[in-house]
């Protein structure tokens, strides 16, 4: 199948074949194919991820790698494909689906919607490099060495606590991803360390002709969080110069440290409200359940007292709220409807358009009160955001 994703996308089969070993999901039967005279004419992947709903973890299953012959297109093989992916998933427990696509009107028929911005912030790197020089040679960065790993793990999930949709990054899913970067161009994992403890680091590479940043992660909580990133910033633009590229893009969510200290260097933010990250719930009642404690730290502070009923197209919930406790009803119980549509309640869930919003806009059918209720419920802190190191 490597060779046929290959031939249509335009890469080697190596490049198919590097990625499966980096994935410590990637099993062979994630991979569905359609075939006609022994051939594949349609295939796509499943890529099993866990990922953040708040401060719970659910299982998500990717889809990537969708291609289809180019004779063999808009015969429905792909959403032949699609749907038998959908059922899978469900079976096999997972809750959500997400996607990364330049053809966002495709997957909404199937229920996707768009699920965050595209953060993004572009810089001369002149500009960057010249910021920071006050700051003590303490905190000035190096190459990451495999000594790091424990401490970047940390780093990265108190960056990522609470930030749906990030994934959740076992040990063993790091070490593939190191390994991968180690068999590689390590010039572009740079870390910031004191005492044993990584205060910043940023993983970039050379895209466009730009250095382009596809994580950064530091600790929120450390007095030497903010020098540490400031000069994590200058050594990128240093970087950037000494490869002969004019600019640096920085992909980080807004709530990053580094997006303060890149618009005082003058940074352009050049972020689109309609990215390519798209979501499905596969199973709502299932997502409530794996949220619930979630939930209720949202409305603990809150005096609702209500039956409660999430309804759409495509499924629905039911739920006993009271005395900031929360349980899934037997949906025959019934309860105050909030209806909207499936995509919607997905874009709910990562914060892109909120139940407010959403009432506001004419999409959500339900009484104010039960309105506030749930936008209670489906309040965001951070916002959502996929990594691009994680993407596929």
């Amino acid at each position: 199948m490597f060779k046929f994703w290959g031939d249509v996308f335009g890469y080697p089969a190596a490049y198919f074949e590097t990625l499966a070993k980096r994935d410590p999901w990637f099993e062979s039967q994630n991979i569905l194919a359609l075939s006609s005279d022994g051939r594949p004419i349609s295939a796509l992947q499943i890529f099993p991820k866990l990922v953040r709903v708040g401060n719970c973890s659910v299982m998500a299953g990717g889809i990537g790698n969708l291609a289809t012959l180019p004779e063999c297109r808009r015969r429905g093989h792909a959403t032949k494909l699609l749907e038998k992916a959908i059922q899978i998933m469900r079976g096999r427990g997972y809750v959500l689906s997400i996607l990364f696509t330049g053809i966002p009107h495709f997957y909404r028929r199937l229920k996707w919607e768009m699920a965050s911005p595209e953060y993004e912030y572009l810089i001369s790197a002149r500009k960057l490099s010249e910021g920071g020089k006050d700051i003590p040679s303490t905190f000035w960065p190096r190459i990451f060495r495999t000594e790091d790993s424990a401490s970047i793990m940390q780093a990265y999930d108190c960056t990522n606590r609470g930030r749906t949709l990030s994934v959740v990054r076992s040990r063993e899913c790091w070490q593939r991803q190191l390994d991968y970067n180690l068999s590689e161009d390590l010039s572009g994992f740079i870390v910031i360390q004191m005492h044993q403890t990584t205060l910043a680091y940023a993983r970039c590479t050379k895209s466009q002709g730009r250095l382009e940043v596809i994580e950064a992660g530091y600790r929120p909580n450390s007095p030497d969080a903010r020098p540490a990133c400031k000069a994590l910033l200058t050594c990128l633009g240093e970087r950037a110069l000494e490869m002969n590229l004019k600019e640096v893009s920085v992909n980080v969510p807004p709530d990053h440290i580094l997006t303060g200290q890149l618009i005082d260097r003058g940074a352009i933010d050049i972020s689109r409200m309609r990215g390519n990250s798209m979501i499905r719930i596969i199973d709502l009642s299932g997502l409530i359940k794996k949220i619930l404690p979630d939930l209720k730290t949202r409305i603990s502070d809150a005096h609702f007292s209500k039956r409660l009923t999430i309804r759409t197209e495509e499924e629905h919930v039911s739920l006993q709220i009271k005395d900031g406790e929360i349980r899934v009803m037997d949906p025959r119980e019934g309860g105050d409807r909030y209806e909207t549509g499936h995509r919607v309640l997905a874009q709910h869930l990562t914060g892109y358009v909120s139940p407010k919003e959403a009432f506001q806009r004419g999409l959500v059918r339900a009484e104010p009160s039960i309105v506030k209720i749930v936008d209670s419920l489906f309040r965001t802190v951070l916002p959502s955001y996929v990594w691009k190191s994680d993407r596929f």
